[in-house]
């Protein structure tokens, strides 16, 4: 084949990109946008603030349009559906907004409107006013960063796990109103609730949008585990930007309520950089690893410093509420003492924060309860209810590390009892032993009369041994046919151990009556090992493996 008919037949069967679903422009083009895009908003903005007065007049209305405009063109050529999703959501929030305005401006006074000469919204405007919030709250929701899949993993892909002292959507609202109430009780956005006009709907609103935000990002840097470094950026940029609207819009009725000409021109830069920061976080590059990507192997999570999570959390479901306690206190007592009355948006914040972080608290006591009792069902081997090596390994640490056996105060299976009565008057230790237990003839059972009558010899086994070393022991199956056993009777060579290991073996090597009227018959091989006074840690490992090591020899010798 020729070399050129070749390079070209390469060039046929080359594999092809993936086709995104989303429009791609080239990369130069879309870095002027990104700078094109805000600066036309930002350069809308300084024209209004050229001849602002503190009043919503057709500077701010046509501001609004130039917005929904940029926000509606960007949205079109988004590098991603994401990001296209993102600023449709920025967009329907302005033209929400400009739809108000105009319709107050039209109906009422051409002009301009100011709440200081006792104009107030229409109906219309106050309910697209606050339709538009859910466009805001939508957005945070949708920069929460989702949770990475891979192969293996049988949850269905969704937004990341996000904690905060909790699990569920319960933390949240929680973190949410306790945030909102103390915003409400400590700064002058609570006085504009609370004279109950049309402004005090949305400035509650802007409160509660603003504490979702911070809410939104601190559940995100504290969870396990934390989100990639890329979503979470994103996810900052996005609730600052929703901050700076939300924000704007409240220092805006502030100024408006009071005649600050100032705060309105604050309000307006507060509104537009929230916007720009819009702009440019989802006009930008996707972020590499998109989620959802299915991966061999899991990410290593990035998991927070386990102080600052504690203290995040012990301060959103404590202390907090505490202090949103002692305040609304305070101002009801004021109020019934002729100071200034305590508005029910309010009272009702504060009230729903105080009763989440109960309900929060007893969610946390029961999951507390539930994580205890799966604990407690991992150290128990369900087939025998013998210990399994994790239960077996944390309380041999404990035994070796007292010095002497449990009480037998405890509800589980076959823990140790306390020492023979014998060595406690001679004021002496005999010592611990460690038993490693093989059955002889077990896959041959298996083999003959099926795995379940194995399961049944495998219960039938563990109850045998728990009967002999009761009092001295724990009795713990580490897999398969295999047994150990912790005894207190001195060293391998004691005749109190030699005594226990032959009423060991006489016992599993008793006839067993299973299911169907089958008799059984099964052997053991066991090998011994001493374990020294200090034999926490790495001295159980060793007299384990050289019991392991004792127990193949005996196998070995009784099959020769």
């Amino acid at each position: 084949m020729p070399p050129v008919r070749r390079a070209r037949e390469q060039h046929r069967l080359a594999p092809r990109p993936p086709a995104s679903r989303g429009r791609r422009l080239p990369a130069v083009p879309r870095r002027r946008l990104v700078v094109l895009a805000p600066a036309v908003l930002i350069g809308a903005c300084l024209w209004v603030l050229s001849g602002y007065s503190a009043v919503v007049d057709a500077k701010i209305v046509a501001l609004e349009v130039v917005a929904g405009v940029v926000a509606i063109g960007s949205a079109v050529v988004a590098p991603s559906t994401a990001a296209r999703r993102a600023l449709l959501l920025l967009s329907a929030w302005v033209a929400l907004t400009a739809v108000g305005d105009a319709y107050w401006l039209l109906t009422v006074d051409p002009t301009g409107l100011s709440y200081v000469l006792g104009e107030f919204e229409p109906g219309f405007t106050i309910t697209v006013e606050i339709v538009r919030y859910a466009a805001l709250l939508t957005l945070l929701a949708h920069a929460v960063p989702r949770r990475r899949s891979g192969p293996g993993d049988r949850r269905a892909p969704g937004r990341g796990a996000v904690r905060l002292g909790g699990r569920t959507a319960l933390g949240h609202v929680q973190a949410t109103a306790t945030t909102a109430a103390l915003v409400l009780l400590a700064t002058p956005a609570g006085a504009l609730v609370q004279e109950g006009k049309s402004y005090s709907v949305f400035c509650f609103f802007d409160v509660v949008t603003i504490a979702t935000a911070v809410v939104v990002v601190l559940r995100s840097l504290s969870s396990v585990p934390r989100p990639e470094v890329g979503p979470s950026r994103r996810l900052l940029a996005t609730a600052a930007g929703v901050a700076g609207l939300v924000g704007g819009d409240a220092v805006m009725v502030l100024s408006q309520t009071r005649a600050w000409v100032l705060g309105g021109g604050l309000g307006l830069v507060l509104a537009v950089g929230g916007a720009a920061v819009l702009l440019v976080t989802y006009l930008g590059p996707a972020s590499p690893g998109a989620a959802g990507t299915a991966s061999p192997l899991p990410a290593v999570p990035a998991r927070p410093r386990p102080h600052v999570a504690v203290a995040v959390s012990v301060l959103v479901q404590n202390v907090l509420p505490t202090v949103i306690a002692v305040l609304v206190t305070v101002q009801l007592v004021s109020a019934s003492l002729g100071g200034d009355r305590v508005g029910p948006a309010t009272v009702g914040t504060a009230a729903a924060a105080l009763v989440l972080s109960l309900l929060r608290a007893v969610a946390g006591a029961q999951r507390a309860h539930r994580d205890e009792e799966a604990a407690v069902d991992a150290e128990r081997d369900e087939l025998t209810g013998a210990y399994t090596r994790r239960g077996f390994s944390a309380l041999a640490e404990q035994c070796l590390r007292e010095g002497a056996a449990q009480d037998g105060a405890s509800p589980r299976p076959w823990k140790p009892a306390p020492p023979q009565r014998v060595h406690r008057e001679r004021g002496t230790d005999p010592g611990w032993c460690v038993a490693l237990l093989d059955l002889d003839g077990f896959k041959g059972i298996n083999d003959t009369h099926g795995h379940g009558a194995g399961d049944q010899v495998l219960g039938i086994v563990a109850r045998r041994a728990a009967g002999v070393v009761d009092g001295h022991g724990v009795v713990a199956r580490f897999g398969g046919d295999e047994f150990v056993v912790l005894v207190r009777t001195g060293p391998p060579t004691a005749p109190a151990t030699q005594r226990l290991v032959r009423r060991l073996e006489e016992a599993i090597a008793a006839p067993a009556a299973l299911d169907g009227g089958v008799v059984v018959q099964v052997g053991v091989s066991i090998g011994l090992a001493g374990i020294p006074e200090d034999g926490r840690g790495d001295g159980l490992a060793v007299a384990l493996e050289a019991a392991d090591r004792r127990m193949y020899r005996r196998k070995q010798g009784s099959r020769g």
